[in-house]
């Protein structure tokens, strides 16, 4: 199984030439999920990505990556 890293790294490599190809002017567009425009929708993965970061690094995500891993086993993915 891969990492949930290495999962983040591939859809990094994904989603940044999709992000810089955006001009500004098109930041106020509809997208698919009708509770976003391009503007949210970016400022939603960011937040996401800065979350995860800030959880990974926390003192609670490692007791909760511990316990995933206790209740999962070997099935567990490798936080």
């Amino acid at each position: 199984m891969e990492k949930i890293s290495e999962l983040l790294e591939t859809a990094a490599g994904r989603a940044v030439p999709v992000l810089a190809g955006i001009d500004d002017n098109r930041l106020g567009d509809p997208t698919p999920c009708t509770e976003y425009d391009v503007r949210t929708l970016i400022n939603h993965l960011f937040q996401v990505v800065v979350n995860f970061h800030a959880h990974r690094r926390s003192p609670r995500g490692a007791e909760q990556r511990r316990a995933m891993r206790k209740r999962c086993g070997r099935d567990a993915v490798r936080l």
